[in-house]
C-alpha cells in the first residue's frame, strides 16, 4: 500500500471511530416554535422570528448606510449609495412595525371565539 492509501485508511478509521462517541451521546433539541397548543400561538411565534430578522436585518442597513456615509469624503459615489440603503432601511422598518401592528389585529380577528 501506497503512503496516501494508508494516510486516509487511518483518518477514516479514527474518524469513524470518533463518530461511534458521537452517536451515543443523546442531543435534545428545543422547539423553536415554543409550546404552543392554538394555531394563533403557533401564528405569533412564527411571525416573531420573521419580524425580529427583518428588524435586525433592517437596523445592519441602517449602520451600512452610516459607514457608507462616512466614506463618502474619499468616494463620492458612496453618499448616493448611503442614501439609498438609509431609505431602504427606513422603509424596512416600517413595513416592521406596520407588519406588527397587522399581526396584532390578525391574531384578534381569529382569536378566541366570542361567547354569546
Amino acid at each position: 500500500m501506497n503512503k496516501k492509501k494508508l494516510t486516509f485508511l487511518l483518518v477514516l478509521i479514527t474518524f469513524l471511530s470518533v463518530s461511534s462517541l458521537t452517536f451515543a451521546a443523546q442531543i435534545n433539541l428545543p422547539n423553536p416554535l415554543g409550546n404552543t397548543d392554538t394555531f394563533e400561538e403557533l401564528f405569533d411565534n412564527i411571525t416573531d422570528y420573521i419580524l425580529t430578522f427583518i428588524g435586525a436585518l433592517a437596523v445592519l442597513v441602517l449602520i451600512w448606510s452610516g459607514i457608507l456615509f462616512i466614506t463618502s469624503g474619499m468616494f463620492p459615489a458612496n453618499y448616493e449609495k448611503g442614501k439609498k440603503a438609509l431609505w431602504y432601511a427606513v422603509i424596512g422598518l416600517a413595513i416592521v412595525l406596520a407588519a406588527s401592528g397587522l399581526v396584532t389585529v390578525i391574531t384578534a380577528v381569529i382569536g378566541a371565539p366570542t361567547t354569546p
